[in-house]
């Protein structure tokens, strides 16, 4: 019937001397009692008081039994525990990164201009520099992420990123190769939106950038300079398994596509996008 309540519907009304059941109301309500919650102590049996008086009482013409109102109200503060909401995670990752790894020589890649500091001296070799053949190596990152959760799936991820790339040189009248090293330092920007949920398992989508800066590069034993800032732009489908309450193992394939590139050559600056294989723990908060 239009109006009619819940309470209505099962016989419990409330009066001043407390809350009065039907039939219906006191089967609701004993059975309310008699859920194991998880985690939750058991509630107190009805007719038991911390007083040891009655918290019921029956009413011999009509069978109409009388709990106390505040013994109702909290059967169902225990039988329902509020649900905290995560707002939050922060996360450990380390990844291998497909970026052109194998040999490296192109005559219409990017102009090369490194520079060597030697003796203080600044030398500029990238009239040499583009002859040389390269094999780069499996770069390799490892970084820390913080996301802020929001609604409808949303959140804003940022952290800290390392990244390692190595190459193999071969220059002309060398025997052997010359080993080049970048050590880079990126700050991400990422906003993702979780598509799907199902009990300990979710899928996500996401998209955004990345600025670097080269922090160290050596060249063989000598020094390198890197002035330049790398900007980048990406996009991720990832999968997270919670292994406890507040603890996910997550794994994060993504592509990156490099707006500007470092002066010297690279597994990035020879190949036009890098795939990314992630896998990392993130602790929800």
């Amino acid at each position: 019937m239009p109006g009619t309540t819940a309470a209505d519907a099962f016989g419990i009304r409330k009066r001043s001397d407390g809350l009065y059941a039907g039939r219906a109301g006191r089967e609701l309500l004993a059975e309310l009692q008699s859920v194991e919650w998880a985690g939750m102590p058991s509630p107190a049996p009805f007719g038991a008081h911390s007083g040891g008086a009655p918290d019921r009482e029956t009413s011999g013409k009509s069978g109409v039994s009388r709990y106390r109102t505040d013994d109702y109200d909290g059967l169902f503060a225990d039988a329902a525990p509020a649900v905290r909401k995560r707002r939050g995670a922060a996360g450990v990752f380390v990844a291998g990164i497909i970026a052109g790894a194998g040999s490296g020589r192109s005559p219409e890649g990017p102009s090369y201009s490194a520079v060597l500091v030697e003796k203080k001296q600044v030398v500029h070799i990238s009239d040499a520099y583009e002859s040389y053949s390269f094999e780069h190596k499996q770069p390799l990152s490892f970084g820390l992420t913080f996301r802020k959760e929001f609604g409808y799936g949303l959140s804003l991820e940022t952290g800290l990123n390392y990244t390692l790339l190595r190459s193999d040189v071969g220059v002309t009248g060398k025997v052997r190769e010359i080993r080049q090293q970048l050590h880079l330092v990126g700050v991400p920007l990422r906003v993702d939106w979780q598509f799907l949920h199902a009990g300990r398992f979710s899928m996500y989508v996401g998209a955004g950038g990345m600025a670097e800066k080269c922090v160290s590069a050596r060249f063989g034993a000598e020094k390198m300079t890197e002035r330049r800032v790398l900007w980048s732009l990406s996009g991720v489908v990832g999968a997270q398994y919670l292994l406890g309450r507040s603890v996910g193992l997550y794994f994060e394939p993504s592509v990156t596509r490099y707006l500007t590139h470092t002066s010297l050559r690279t597994a990035y600056t020879d190949s036009a996008a890098a795939l990314d294989l992630r896998i990392g723990l993130r602790f929800n908060y």
